[in-house]
């Protein structure tokens, strides 16, 4: 499951979390957020 949100500087934050383990990263645009969301969900 993947939770994407916008931060103050304007860059956006994938949190995903996958059987108790969070990854996390930060992104400039939302879309590259997703992408990558989906990269890590789908492993």
């Amino acid at each position: 499951m993947a939770y994407i949100r916008p931060l103050a500087n304007g860059i956006f934050r994938a949190d995903v979390r996958m059987k108790g383990i969070v990854k996390n990263k930060t992104f400039p645009s939302k879309k590259l957020a997703q992408a990558w969301a989906d990269t890590v969900c789908n492993q």
